[in-house]
């Protein structure tokens, strides 16, 4: 798919898409990035220099300093001797940090391309709160026809089962002179090929404090609440381990294997049952999750498949409940924990006068299991 300069100012962003650049042979004007991200109402784009493009969020027609809504990346592919590498097999992009003089502090760069790095990473892999106020980073690669951008995706400080000092390496450089420190990124590239990030959710980037929005594209909200990444994973508790025994050479080695376990007629029936989101009523089939009450890993047989033992919850609700941010009480009300800042809860769509509408003492019976072992009391 492309989109024409001349229709930039309106285009959603699509994974994939080209966009195209303009024809007055002037770089600055020419740029397709700087047209997408300038929305109509607001005093600030992006920039059009640095590794980082970053825009301001604003409030009352007023930039607000020392804020990040969003950051525009771009692979110009023309520095050789920093291999920036997007791998479209394993969904993956390597990005190599702003530190390129000898004697320099890691840290100290003329746009702090690394002190960013180093901040988004470790809230990565922090507590909720402070993954969801890390801005989205929408990774575009020169096509190398003129300024036309191919749009790659939205790349997130993540690599799946990687700790963080193995994500964000930190790696020493030699010279002829001396050495010097850098760092090399590894990012994630979420899967959002079947949905189109709306300039609506990009508003809301520049309004409101958090990257939680309902106007965001499923995949984010998963990486955010979910520890998902690309919508092809399923919660910890729906994987079972087997082993493979395989042969190479004279070793025998035994390895690991994930297997994933279907919801299957467990869903099926909780979707018939409750239909929509038990809390905001959000009725989208493919935003809603079988949520079991009772862990499936902790569940027996029976308590797998028991109707009784679920609550079908839309993926944000599902993944506070999962993470026992919020449970309910014996009469269905909804419990929220103390670890949640009540600031958050306009933002996750929560608050104390919500309730649903239990069927039976099996359903209290989980949901006590439910608070006594799941949820964050304190």
């Amino acid at each position: 798919m492309t989109f024409e300069f001349e229709e930039l100012s309106s285009s959603q962003l699509i994974q994939g898409a080209v966009y195209k650049g303009g024809n007055n042979k002037n770089p600055m004007k020419d740029d397709p990035l700087s047209k997408i991200f300038k929305m109509e109402g607001f005093q600030k784009g992006i920039g059009n220099q640095g590794g980082f493009r970053k825009t301001s969020k604003e409030q009352n027609n007023k930039v607000k300093k020392g804020t990040i809504a969003f950051v525009v990346m771009v692979d110009s592919k023309k520095q050789s001797e920093w291999p920036n590498e997007f791998n479209e097999i394993t969904g993956t992009f390597t990005y190599y940090g702003d530190n390129r003089t000898v004697g320099n502090d890691i840290f100290k760069t003329k746009n702090l391309g690394n002190e960013f790095l180093y901040d988004i990473f470790k809230k990565s892999y922090a507590n909720l709160e402070e993954k969801a106020s890390i801005p989205p980073i929408f990774l575009f690669s020169s096509t190398g026809n003129g300024s036309d951008k191919n749009f790659i995706g939205i790349a997130v400080p993540d690599i799946n089962g990687n700790s963080l000092e193995s994500s964000l390496e930190r790696k020493t450089f030699d010279t002829q002179e001396a050495s010097f420190e850098n760092f090399i990124a590894h990012f994630t590239i979420l899967n959002t090929s079947q949905e189109e990030i709306s300039r609506e959710w990009l508003r809301d980037l520049k309004l409101t404090e958090s990257s939680i929005s309902n106007n965001a594209p499923k995949a984010w909200m998963d990486f955010i609440l979910n520890d998902s990444i690309n919508d092809n994973k399923i919660k910890a508790e729906e994987l079972e381990l087997t082993q493979e025994i395989y042969k190479y050479k004279e070793n025998e080695v035994t390895r690991n294997i994930k297997v994933r376990v279907t919801q299957g007629e467990f869903r099926d029936n909780l979707l018939k049952r409750d239909k929509a989101c038990l809390l905001c009523g959000l009725d989208i089939d493919n935003l809603l999750v079988a949520s079991h009450i009772k862990p499936w890993s902790k569940s027996s047989n029976n308590e797998k498949v028991d109707s009784n033992n679920g609550l079908l919850l839309c993926s944000m609700h599902d993944a506070l409940f999962d993470k026992g941010y919020i449970s309910f009480d014996d009469t269905g009300k909804l419990i929220i924990s103390k670890t949640v800042d009540r600031k958050n809860y306009k933002k996750l769509n929560i608050s104390n006068d919500l309730s649903l509408s239990l069927i039976n003492n099996k359903q209290k019976h989980y949901l006590k299991h439910h608070r006594e072992n799941i949820f964050k009391s304190q």
